[in-house]
This record gives C-alpha cells, sequence and structure tokens, in this order.
C-alpha cells in the first residue's frame, strides 16, 4: 500500500500540464465530444510516454 501511494506522486506529475490552464484553449473544447476526444488522446499520449520512459530506462 505504501509503495503505491509513493508512486502517486509519478502519475500527478504525468498530469500535471493538463491541470494548466494555458495548455489548451476553451474555444477548441466548446463540445462535449471534442473534451473526450482530448481526454482519450491526452490518455493515450501519457501510455505511449510511460511504456518508452520503461524501456529506455
Amino acid at each position: 500500500m505504501l509503495k503505491a501511494y509513493k508512486e502517486q506522486q509519478t502519475v500527478e506529475n504525468r498530469f500535471r500540464f493538463l491541470k494548466n490552464p494555458y495548455f489548451i484553449g476553451r474555444d477548441f473544447l466548446e463540445k462535449p465530444k471534442r473534451e473526450e476526444a482530448f481526454a482519450y488522446v491526452m490518455m493515450l499520449s501519457v501510455m505511449v510516454y510511460s511504456v518508452f520512459e520503461c524501456l529506455i530506462r
């Protein structure tokens, strides 16, 4: 349980840029479908990033 708690910071760091209000304008995400699609693309990119990070280490 402690290991899972310590790894939480790693996940939070990967999603930190999404919390930045300047990352993407609200004009682009005016429709719920676009918000959902953007979220899926971001999740996929974080997963690919994580895989490459593990392969490099």
